[in-house]
């Protein structure tokens, strides 16, 4: 099962539900990163034009763009603390990334966990 662009996508469009399809191809026909779950998709941004009928593939969009209002979850020894921030890089799923922290002004390394947010463990 892959994902693919229901209609043209431009740079920068924000992903719906509406955009998106589930078909099955053949694995040997894909040879990009791709997600699954249309779900987790949905709210991300388009870094590039996607046509209508193609893969959406991890490279092709940003679930944390530079810029973005995030929410920052720190996870330290099984505690989950949950607090806002501002993306300083553009990144997709389990991707790295730099953050600022809104309250403190620190700049951490955040792990993407889905559409504006980030993980830190600590």
């Amino acid at each position: 099962p892959v994902i693919i662009a229901t209609e043209n996508l431009s740079r920068g469009e924000v992903i719906e539900a509406h955009h998106l399809r589930l078909i099955m191809k053949p694995k040997h026909f894909v040879r990009a990163q791709y997600l699954q779950n249309q779900e987790l998709l949905i709210g991300s941004r388009s870094k590039r034009n996607i046509r209508s009928g193609y893969l959406v593939a991890l490279n092709q969009i940003c679930m944390v763009c530079k810029g973005d209002n995030v929410t920052i979850f720190a996870i330290i020894r099984g505690l989950k603390i949950k607090t806002s921030g501002l993306a300083l890089e553009d990144g997709t799923l389990g991707e790295q990334v730099k953050v600022k922290n809104a309250k403190s002004g620190k700049v951490l390394n955040a792990r993407v966990d889905g559409v504006e947010s980030v993980q830190v463990i600590i």
